[in-house]
């Protein structure tokens, strides 16, 4: 399960251009955390850093775990596309390459459906979960979790506001 996550993210990400816009209804999904997480907002560049292993912490020093649905779900590609301009493959091969230098793996947990997904995030403080983008209201743990706006500059010409 580890190596299908490492090849989730893979070589470095050019660094994101352009001026800064809200980007929460222009993704494909939603960026879900613990109801007691005191996050209210995510930059893109804050969230690519904890793809791609480079932040493994909240500021108040708890693990990070990644939730994610199985890695042929489009969710997933939705995801590495828009917030690390990867495929599923260079993803999972950064990870690899990652692992191959000797360093310590993200904390990952894959889940087969948004509401797996969103019971894991409300049950766990340090999750941060990846959910359909707009399934949310519609699951029993939608007011146990908190949708993280997502703020920064687009990297894509098809997100709004980009150019």
């Amino acid at each position: 399960m580890r190596v299908l996550w490492l090849l989730l993210i893979s070589t470095a990400v050019a660094p994101l251009a352009g001026s800064p816009i809200v980007l929460h209804s222009a993704l494909a999904f939603e960026v879900i955390v613990n109801a007691n997480n005191p996050l209210v907002d995510i930059s893109l560049s804050k969230l690519r850093d904890i793809l791609l292993g480079n932040t493994r912490e909240w500021p108040n020093r708890r693990r990070i775990t990644v939730v994610q649905r199985e890695a042929q779900n489009p969710l997933v590609s939705d995801v590495l596309r828009q917030v690390l301009a990867m495929s599923i493959r260079d993803y999972t091969r950064y990870l690899l390459q990652l692992e191959f230098k000797g360093s310590e793996p993200l904390q990952m947990k894959t889940l087969v459906s948004d509401e797996g997904t969103c019971e894991f995030v409300r049950n766990a403080p340090g999750a941060l979960g990846f959910i359909s983008g707009t399934v949310l209201s519609s699951l029993p743990c939608a007011h146990q979790v908190r949708i993280l706006l997502i703020t920064g500059a687009a990297h894509q010409p098809n997100i709004a506001g980009s150019r």
